[in-house]
């Protein structure tokens, strides 16, 4: 059985303030990477993958994050147990949405070209992964200085019961990945562009994170002092940029 589901339910923005040290509470923001992962399996193999290797399967929290996703198609964290009840994937196994007659049977939620089609969990598709481990940091520092800020963050803010959280510049070598800015909330990026953890050291372009850069528009032979990378805001184009200039940055827990 397919069935369309109709309409987006519109809960709540991707962003919310993380508890940080006094001088700096609302400068750090929890922010959302969602990647499109190709490789098409059931609903819960694919639950699965993106519970190893990120946070979960997506949970789509706006109708502007939903077109934000416009280009991708894949199973979504999205679940209609037999007795109607939705739930996300990463949310409380209580949560309810709506509820529609869709038999005596459990499914998942595919999206494609922003309509969300309930199919079979043992069909194989694609799917989008959430990783929640970033951080946007709204205060202005050259490359060195964000790097420098975000490997502190490890004493600022890891806790007695969890103290082995790590933090570094943001690596993002995911070549179709997509960063969920939240436009419409109050506290945004303050600059268009946001330092991420690329460099250009050694001859080569490089990830702190030592995991390979894929990219074929990045220059082989980068103008001198334009040797770090950053994001621009609400896209996926790095832009090589001047180390010494002062942008917010990106932090990211490692794995």
């Amino acid at each position: 059985m397919e069935r369309n589901i109709p309409g987006l339910l519109l809960l709540q923005l991707v962003f919310f303030v993380l508890p940080g040290p006094p001088c700096v509470v609302t400068s750090h923001l929890k922010i959302s990477k969602v990647v499109h992962v190709s490789l098409p399996k059931t609903w819960f193999a694919a639950r699965s993958y993106c519970r190893e290797t990120y946070t979960d399967l997506v949970t789509i929290r706006s109708e502007q994050d939903d077109i934000k996703l416009a280009m991708y198609e894949g199973w979504i964290g999205l679940r209609i147990g037999s007795d109607g009840v939705q739930s996300w994937s990463s949310e409380d196994a209580n949560t309810r949405l709506s509820i529609w007659n869709f038999g005596e049977q459990e499914l998942c939620v595919l999206r494609y070209n922003l309509i969300w089609e309930s199919q079979k969990c043992s069909h194989l598709h694609p799917f989008l992964c959430m990783d929640e481990r970033l951080i946007l940091v709204q205060e202005m520092k050259t490359w060195e200085e964000a790097l420098q800020h975000c490997r502190e963050l490890n004493d600022v803010e890891s806790t007695e019961e969890d103290n082995t959280l790590v933090y570094d510049l943001a690596s993002l070598p995911e070549a179709n990945n997509i960063l969920l800015f939240g436009e419409t909330t109050q506290l945004t990026a303050t600059t268009n562009e946001v330092w991420v953890g690329l460099r250009f050291l050694a001859g080569e372009w490089l990830w702190v994170s030592s995991e390979e850069v894929i990219s074929s528009y990045l220059p082989n032979c980068p103008a001198q002092q334009q040797h770090c990378g950053a994001l621009v805001h609400n896209s996926m184009q790095w832009k090589i940029m001047d180390c010494s200039e002062k942008r917010t940055f990106l932090c990211s827990i490692k794995p």
